[in-house]
């Protein structure tokens, strides 16, 4: 199975990244938009693996007390085949500690997590492979993403399937922070 850990959010979040999703699609020509059930922050992706046990006794172990996030901006990875537009996550110490001690309790389980030496930016995904419209205007589009916050308690391991057609996350385990 194809697994990632995540942090989720809270209606109010969604709602309102759900309208922005509504704002950009409205401004494209073509895109994947992410759906309300797709909206999340990866903070560690795990990829294939038969052993999610392991995993659970690696989110087992990270011990960062609930802290709080933000949420907002704007921005876009540029890609040939489409940018990925994004509502971006402020970097905090705790969002770093978190994420640090959960990748390292991974690579401990077993774990090759090699697409997390990259430099961490946190994001929800809005869509993939978008393509705007001429006079789109990210500066002004990125008014659009209202800053948020919201208490971080819990991450969740999700599956990740295509069922249907259609790119579907199940979580498989909660920890509670």
């Amino acid at each position: 199975m194809r697994l990632f850990v995540a942090l989720m959010f809270n209606d109010e979040i969604l709602n309102n990244l759900c309208e922005v999703i509504v704002n950009l699609r409205t401004q494209s020509l073509k895109g994947n938009f992410s759906s309300r059930s797709q909206l999340h922050t990866t903070l560690a992706f795990i990829g294939e693996t038969d052993e999610p046990e392991k995993a659970i006794d690696a989110m087992n172990s990270v011990t960062v007390p609930p802290f709080t996030i933000q949420v907002g901006g704007y921005g876009i990875f540029k890609k040939r085949t489409g940018n990925i537009h994004w509502a971006g996550i402020k970097l905090s110490p705790e969002l770093e500690r978190l994420r640090e001690q959960l990748i390292a309790a991974l690579k401990e389980n077993g774990f090759s997590m090699e697409m997390d030496n990259a430099e961490y930016k946190p994001h929800l995904t809005l869509g993939r492979e978008v393509q705007t419209i001429t006079s789109f205007n990210p500066a002004s589009f990125s008014r659009s993403v209202p800053k948020q916050e919201q208490t971080v308690g819990e991450i969740v391991l999700m599956k990740s399937e295509h069922i249907d057609g259609k790119l579907t996350y199940t979580p498989v385990h909660t920890k509670k922070l």
